[in-house]
């Protein structure tokens, strides 16, 4: 294990990835990085390195997250604590949807900051292991705005006075053209709901 740990700590590991060590944020990712590496599956970055499928993944992650501390201080820099790192470096090795992967590493540097530290909650990582890459984009589109009308959209017979409903709830969604699978627009805000991110609500 401290083989497996001292090769992928070391410079030459950083270069494969960075491709040049005087790149802005990659010092910083490397000292941030110093107490996830070599815990979990992170052993496995020189194997990935070595498939070009994994590398493209890795590298691809690894810069989104190098590029998020290009502008950070070195002073405020800091080693991510294990808990958030470890789960999220394991994701980056193999997630390929860039709407995930920019989350994770948008975490990542959170984490990776003495100013932002506190703000990176380990149970976050299992919050966006369990969004698909349409929620993530779902979230994004949303996530300023103040709140989301929705309607709900009902049939009713005249002679009956019966209805049933249509769509328990239409929204003016303008991303709904961005999602894989729109019409599962329902599912996915049951599921962003459960995992606290917003609260639907039908008695205003």
């Amino acid at each position: 294990m401290d083989i497996i740990k001292e090769i992928v700590e070391s410079p030459a590991v950083l270069k494969e990835i960075y491709g040049d060590l005087a790149k802005p944020g990659v010092q910083q990712a490397g000292k941030a990085l110093s107490t996830v590496v070599g815990l979990g599956n992170t052993v496995l970055w020189p194997v990935a390195l070595l498939n070009e499928k994994a590398k493209i993944s890795l590298e691809k992650n690894l810069n989104k997250y190098r590029e998020k501390l290009e502008e950070v201080p070195e002073e405020d820099v800091c080693e991510v604590a294990p808990e958030v790192g470890v789960p999220i470096a394991e994701k980056l090795s193999y997630v390929t949807n860039d709407e995930l992967s920019e989350m994770y590493a948008e975490l990542l540097a959170k984490a990776s900051q003495k100013s932002k530290a506190n703000n990176a909650h380990p149970s976050f990582v299992n919050a966006i292991n369990n969004m698909s890459p349409d929620e993530a984009i779902l979230l994004k589109s949303i996530k300023s705005m103040p709140g989301i009308p929705f309607i709900e959209v009902r049939l009713s017979k005249k002679e009956s006075r019966k209805w049933h409903t249509l769509d328990s709830m239409k929204a003016g969604l303008s991303c709904l053209g961005d999602l894989q699978y729109p019409n599962n627009i329902h599912a996915y805000v049951s599921n962003l709901e459960g995992l606290g991110f917003f609260q639907v609500r039908q008695d205003i």
